[in-house]
């Protein structure tokens, strides 16, 4: 095995440390053929300047090729430019632990993607963080971050095979009406979704539309979903054949598929992965009634004004664990919760249909505390009497609870 440690600026020297350039331009060398070939990023900012993207194909003499990154390390090309193309005749190809920030093609071989992030990866073409027009991509446990393009905002998939697992498409846009803000899918390509992927506030045109198959394109959702969301049969498509022993679900050709999948609604809660109960818009059923539920302010910070509503409506589902992503310091939690006001939320009633209803309305000071507070659940640890009270100070997104224990 050949091993390459990148530091961008120095040139290759006995193939210990090199150049980006330098060591992808070492994979063609003779000297490779038949070996695998492993180049390491460290930390840093990398740019491939060079004219259009670095292609892997029949030339490359190395048996495989590998590009891992250190923790801090982030690749991309001259804005608006492919970073990268894997051609038929290629070796297999593998991308570790990178931040991308350009486009990378794949219309032959095979392309594994495991534990990076596209980042507003744009392109004025079709497939803002890759374009699929042949061959095999794997992408595993792998974000994409306000991608963008005309047609797929983050992925294109024309022919050959892609199959995402565990990843996230998050904030991604098409500028064409029904053009997939995240995904598209059309002629011969094969997309298939899996291992509790999920899509949200994915836009084409400035519509909620997180995924578009065209007539031809096939697209395939495999369960699990993650907790607390669902599929819908009669809405979305119809079951097929099971895909390595889990259900999987055809999508719908040419249907406007939103946030995917669907998250329960207000006041349901999903804790469990069984087909039965994430193929039903009841998902698990209704909140329990001895839990303490919390009223949660929307997903979306931002979209929280003065004088609105805080919540729409009690949200639960699973418990959360230590050690969460939605756990927050405890220290600054307490002290961002003790600077709200003592009455947070002026609570007033107003007659509709002659029916009192009570509402909160939240001063700005108040709002402008909530969004912060918006960007994490109050830890598990947290005693019952430091609950007590906040009421409508706190956000619990869609799919979890607190629990007055």
């Amino acid at each position: 095995m050949h091993v390459t440690t990148i530091s961008e600026g120095r040139s290759c020297d006995d193939g210990a440390r090199c150049s980006l350039a330098a060591a992808l331009a070492s994979v063609r060398s003779s000297t490779l053929a038949g070996r695998p070939a492993v180049i390491h990023l460290a930390a840093g900012a990398y740019t491939l300047d060079t004219n259009g993207p670095f292609d892997f194909n029949a030339s490359i003499q190395a048996s495989k090729v590998s590009l891992f990154g250190s923790p801090g390390s982030s690749l991309q090309q001259t804005v608006g430019s492919s970073l990268l193309r894997v051609s038929a005749g290629a070796p297999k190809v593998h991308i570790r632990g990178l931040v991308l920030h350009s486009q990378v093609i794949v219309d032959g071989a095979e392309l594994h993607i495991e534990n990076c992030t596209f980042a507003g990866s744009s392109i004025a073409d079709v497939g803002g963080a890759l374009q699929v027009s042949g061959g095999v991509l794997n992408v595993e446990s792998t974000a994409f971050v306000a991608c963008n393009a005309t047609r797929g905002g983050a992925v294109h998939v024309s022919d050959g095979s892609a199959v995402f697992s565990g990843c996230i498409f998050d904030g991604c846009s098409a500028s064409e009406a029904q053009g997939g803000g995240a995904v598209f899918v059309e002629a011969n390509g094969r997309v298939i979704l899996r291992d509790k992927t999920r899509l949200i506030d994915n836009y084409a045109a400035g519509e909620l539309n997180s995924i578009h198959n065209v007539a031809n394109g096939a697209l395939l959702y495999v369960l699990p979903a993650p907790l607390a969301h669902y599929v819908d049969p009669a809405r979305d498509g119809s079951w097929t054949t099971d895909y390595e022993g889990e259900a999987a679900l055809a999508l719908k050709a040419d249907k406007q598929h939103r946030n995917y999948p669907t998250p329960c609604a207000p006041g349901l809660y999903g804790n469990s992965e069984t087909v039965e109960e994430q193929s039903s818009a009841l998902c698990t059923g209704r909140c329990p009634p001895r839990l303490r539920l919390w009223r949660a302010c929307n997903r979306h910070a931002s979209s929280m004004r003065a004088g609105r509503l805080l919540s729409s409506g009690v949200l639960c589902c699973t418990p959360m664990h230590r050690g969460s992503i939605w756990q927050q310091d405890r220290t600054e939690f307490r002290r961002r919760v003790r600077s709200l006001p003592s009455g947070p939320c002026v609570r007033h009633r107003r007659n509709a249909s002659n029916t009192m209803h009570a509402r909160h309305v939240c001063s700005e000071r108040v709002v402008r505390v909530v969004q912060q507070l918006c960007a994490g659940l109050v830890p598990k640890h947290l005693r019952r009497d430091e609950l007590r009270g906040m009421r409508g100070r706190l956000h619990v997104p869609q799919g979890q609870y607190l629990a007055d224990s």
